[in-house]
């Protein structure tokens, strides 16, 4: 089953591509998109791959964890001296915000 990656780089179109997050045990080294876990101690990246036969979607059951604005500036900015440190040329780090949708009753 293919794992499916979008993302936009500011000024450019919105790119969509099909392949596999593979774990890592180094970052170093490998060329692509790479995502960790919340505490930075699992690495996984991303390996593109042509064939769609095995396409289909995939939703997780597991649900986000939310943090506060204070955390996360905090884990950001650990997040950014490691970045700068290691000399990576590109890097996401994200939260999940926690919000009401509008309609919503909960």
């Amino acid at each position: 089953m293919n794992d499916s990656l979008s993302y936009r780089i500011p000024g450019e179109e919105v790119k969509f591509i099909t392949g596999k997050f593979i774990k890592l045990t180094a970052i170093e080294g490998f060329k692509g998109f790479v995502c960790s876990n919340f505490l930075g101690t699992k690495f996984y990246g991303f390996v593109e791959n042509e064939d769609l036969s095995n396409d289909t979607l995939k939703v997780s059951p597991q649900i986000p964890i939310v943090i506060s604005k204070d955390d996360y500036l905090e884990k950001a900015s650990i997040f950014r001296a490691k970045v700068e440190e290691r000399n990576i040329d590109k890097a996401i780090f994200s939260r999940v915000k926690q919000t009401k949708i509008e309609g919503e009753t909960q």
